[in-house]
C-alpha cells in the first residue's frame, strides 16, 4: 500500500489564469463586503442612533465580513495551487494572511459583543478602539500579498492574471 501511495501523482496545480480568476472574483466580492460595510457603519452609526441599534450594525458588518472573508480563504484553497514556479507557496502564503484577517475579525467581534449600550458616551468610548482595529483588519492580508511579492514565480502568475477578465480591477 505505501508504494502505491508513492507513486500516485501528486494533486494537479491550477492553470493560472484560471486560478487568476477565482483569486480575483474572490478577492473582489471580499473588498466589496468591507467597502460596502464600512459606509453602512458611517450611516448607520449617527447621533440620532441609540447605543444598541449601533451595536447591532457593527455586529451584523462584522459577521458578514467573518463570513466573507472565510468564504474567500474557501475559495483560494479549493483553487489548488497555481501552475507556477512555488505556486503551491504562494496560495499558502495567502491562505495564511487570509486567515490572519479571520483571526482578527473574531477577535473584534468577540470586543463588539461586549460594547455597552446603557450610554451614548459609554458606547462610543469603547466602540472606538474597535473602528480602530477594524480600520486594520485587513492588514494581515496585505503582508501576505507583499510577502507573494517576493516569491520566485509571483511575476508569472501576475501575467497570467492580466490576462485575466476578473482581474482587471487589480491589472487596470
Amino acid at each position: 500500500m505505501l508504494i502505491a501511495a508513492s507513486v500516485l501523482p501528486a494533486a494537479a496545480a491550477t492553470d493560472p489564469t484560471k486560478w487568476g480568476k477565482t483569486f480575483c472574483s474572490s478577492l473582489e466580492k471580499w473588498a466589496k463586503t468591507f467597502d460596502e460595510g464600512a459606509t453602512d457603519l458611517q450611516s448607520s452609526v449617527g447621533s440620532d442612533t441609540t447605543p444598541a441599534q449601533a451595536k447591532a450594525v457593527i455586529v451584523a458588518f462584522l459577521g458578514d465580513a467573518t463570513d466573507t472573508t472565510s468564504a474567500f480563504g474557501d475559495a483560494v484553497r479549493a483553487a489548488g495551487a497555481p501552475k507556477v514556479k512555488n505556486g503551491a507557496e504562494i496560495q499558502s502564503v495567502i491562505v495564511e494572511g487570509i486567515a490572519g484577517v479571520e483571526a482578527l475579525l473574531g477577535s473584534i467581534t468577540t470586543q463588539a459583543g461586549q460594547l455597552p449600550t446603557t450610554d451614548a458616551t459609554t458606547f462610543r468610548t469603547a466602540a472606538q478602539p474597535i473602528l480602530t482595529q477594524l480600520d486594520g483588519a485587513s492588514a494581515p492580508f496585505e503582508d501576505a500579498m507583499d510577502e507573494v511579492g517576493s516569491i520566485k514565480g509571483s511575476k508569472q502568475l501576475q501575467k497570467a492574471m492580466k490576462k485575466t477578465k476578473a482581474c482587471k480591477f487589480l491589472t487596470g
